[in-house]
């Protein structure tokens, strides 16, 4: 489903999903498209 986000939306995501306490939790409000090797560190 982020696969078809991204092709229909672009890399952006409602915040309401930032910082949720969840497994996949995040700061961001942009998904990441360019792998691990390119993201910077914390």
């Amino acid at each position: 489903m982020a696969l078809v986000h991204v092709i229909q939306k672009g890399p952006g995501i409602s915040s309401k999903h930032v910082g949720s306490g969840g497994t996949h939790n995040d700061e961001s409000d942009v998904l990441w498209l360019d792998g691990i090797a390119t993201k910077p560190s914390k």
